[in-house]
């Protein structure tokens, strides 16, 4: 019977843990498309082309490597038979160049990358990605019909000085009255998906717009919310100031290589390349058939599910999503008081065990994190780069994670119900909900739809009529309802752990407990097998 009862925990844990890990295989960018791709298409193929005269070595401004990228910008928009133009100031040497002018009065959609390097690196992902992209998605655009607003690419100059191109072109050139919305190409890594990471203020037609198009996209408002706290700036900054409407986007994996000699050519991802393309060259056909003078609209919550839908809806809704699903927790809490099923000390413990979890698991990660296991190191990584080589870094904290949550509710299980345990864990999610909800709207969608698909199932699980055994009802409810958060969830601690390092593994690591706190009636089941539900 223990046995059994540890089987059917494992197997519906295992189902929803595959799920999650599914989810995270999605981000995996397309495969990418040869050079014998259709002319109208864009092909990574091509691009690489492009990318192997453009990241040969470090070109920073000023250096003569950075004069010969950049007349080969020239010479290759030339002879795709465009009149790129030099806009020049007493520091910087911005390349523009207008594909077609359209009729009076339309505005433009301006790509925007920028061909400089720091010192000590040659740029193949920054920005040898986002400069290979615009001048492949230029010879597209080439090969198929005009479209009927303008287009503009812009390589800027000195953005890793300080932004100078972008500022230059933004308050110095008369292209700049044109500009309808501007899509922005960087890079913080050399792999992994091309994030749509930030949006200009008033967002609600682009992520509609963006939404139609993107043939794959990786999005989520989280990401903007994140990056508002962060000290990093693009050439995106400069027009979304100036009240450009706009996306921004960057690659982020293989962060190891990021302003170091490894962001060469032997390190690029010509699937990466593909992804930037396909936002590149779908956005920019789809916003130059627009009529870009549009109104904004407000500002909208966005998500991506497995790469394939884009879920948006607007600001306003957050009140009252947040406001339905705390009622309908408060009157199961209610009925659960009422039918004798829930206890406040219970709960109590519930809450209790949830943050010890929490707490617990940062202590172990931080005191792993000097003893070097939780990562292999990157043969070529530099010092301060540690333990950035390999993505499956991610495993040892969750590992470890997972390991400490089960300790805990090893003891609490001793002292309080199955249900008790449930709901003291889903009012830590109610409350990270309401603080979301209030703090950083763009987030609040991580914590409220898990949580509503949570509180249905701990609806359901109460009304049971027979409380003493965990069934197979049960937990196959609890699974399908915990399916929502590890598709939301662990895809977003990945990419922060991959974003922003191994350091914010044990802060991130609170994530992951909040999300097996989804899973408490599986979690009692392994660690005391065979006692009764309640």
């Amino acid at each position: 019977m223990i046995r059994h009862e540890i089987a059917k925990a494992v197997l519906m844990f295992s189902g929803v843990a595959l799920i999650a890990f599914l989810a995270v295989c999605r981000l995996s960018p397309p495969e990418a498309a040869p050079e014998t791709s259709p002319a109208t298409e864009f092909s990574a193929g091509r691009a690489a082309k492009f990318l192997m005269e453009i990241a040969q070595k470090p070109h920073p401004m000023g250096a003569p490597e950075h004069a010969r990228v950049r007349d080969y910008i020239f010479r290759a928009l030339s002879d795709m038979g465009f009149k790129p133009e030099a806009h020049d100031n007493s520091v910087i040497r911005n390349i523009v160049v207008r594909l077609n002018e359209a009729g009076e009065g339309r505005k433009a959609v301006v790509l925007v990358a920028h061909y400089d390097t720091v010192q000590s690196s040659p740029g193949a992902g920054d920005d040898g990605y986002g400069v290979a992209t615009l001048l492949e998605t230029a010879r597209a655009l080439k090969a198929n019909a005009p479209l009927k607003n303008k287009v503009i690419l812009l390589f800027t100059d000195g953005e890793e000085h300080g932004l100078l191109g972008a500022k230059a072109f933004v308050y110095g050139h008369p292209s700049i009255a044109d500009a309808g919305i501007v899509l922005n190409f960087d890079a913080r890594g050399n792999s992994g998906p091309f994030l749509m990471f930030q949006t200009s203020d008033q967002n609600e037609w682009l992520i509609e717009e963006f939404g139609k198009a993107a043939p794959f996209p990786v999005a989520n408002s989280l990401m903007s919310e994140i990056y508002k706290t962060l000290p990093n700036d693009t050439d995106f900054s400069v027009f979304r100031d100036a009240g450009v409407a706009g996306l921004n986007f960057a690659c982020i994996d293989g962060f190891g290589s990021y302003h170091t000699p490894a962001d060469s050519l032997d390190n690029i991802d010509s699937r990466t390349i593909q992804h930037a393309g396909s936002y590149a060259l779908a956005l920019t056909r789809h916003f130059g058939e627009l009529d870009l003078d549009r109104g904004a609209g407000g500002r909208v919550v966005y998500f991506d599910i497995l790469g394939k839908i884009l879920v948006r809806y607007s600001q306003k809704w957050i009140l009252p999503l947040t406001i339905f699903v705390a009622l309908l927790l408060a009157g199961i809490f209610t009925y659960g008081f009422l039918n004798g099923r829930l206890t406040l000390t219970g709960i109590a413990m519930g809450f209790l065990a949830l943050l010890l979890s929490i707490l617990g698991s940062i202590a172990v990660i931080y005191a792993a994190q000097p003893l070097g296991v939780l990562a292999p190191l990157a043969p070529d990584a530099s010092a301060h780069n540690r333990n950035y080589g390999n993505s499956l870094y991610v495993l040892g904290p969750v590992a470890l994670t997972l390991v400490t949550t089960l300790g805990v509710y090893a003891l609490f299980r001793k002292i309080a119900g199955v249900q008790d345990l449930t709901a003291g864990g889903l009012l830590w999610w109610l409350l990270l909900m309401t603080l979301s909800s209030l703090i950083t709207p763009g987030g609040s969608y991580l914590f409220t739809w898990p949580l509503l698909f949570n509180v249905i199932a701990f609806g359901l699980s109460l009304t049971a009529k027979n409380q003493k055994t965990f069934s197979w009802k049960h937990s196959a409810l609890f699974s399908i309802c915990a399916i929502p958060g590890g598709i939301l969830l662990t895809p977003m601690v990945y990419l922060v752990l991959i974003g922003m390092t191994l350091k914010w593994s044990a802060a991130l690591m609170a994530v992951v407990v909040l999300l097996l706190g989804t899973f408490i009636p599986h979690l009692c089941q392994l660690v005391s097998p065979g006692n009764r539900q309640a």
